[in-house]
């Protein structure tokens, strides 16, 4: 019984993670009526195509889908990818200077 758990556990966490749901740029971008992210504290995931990477020596890489732009700051995540890259990007929204 101890393994059928184990089995049935280890499928759903591999089908969750599998087809983890994402969703576009733009909608991680909607404020409310201050100017506070709506998804402000939420961990989401999205994709897109790294445009920009290491920009100034800094950690940043900027990444796009069809709907919008974001940066994302990160070291070693910077230091892996490179123009033209398709990531997939899941993280912590957070608002940064307003």
């Amino acid at each position: 019984m101890k393994i059928v758990l184990i089995l049935l556990v280890s499928m759903f966490t591999f089908i969750s993670t599998a087809f983890a749901q994402w969703i576009p740029l733009d909608s991680i971008r909607v404020q409310d009526a201050n100017g506070v992210p709506v998804l402000l504290g939420q961990i989401v995931t999205t994709r897109g195509i790294v445009t920009t990477q290491r920009e100034l020596g800094a950690s940043l890489v900027y990444f796009q889908d069809r709907t919008d732009g974001m940066v994302a700051f990160d070291a070693p995540f910077g230091a892996g990818v490179k123009r033209g890259d398709s990531i997939e990007v899941t993280g912590t929204v957070v608002q940064f200077n307003g």
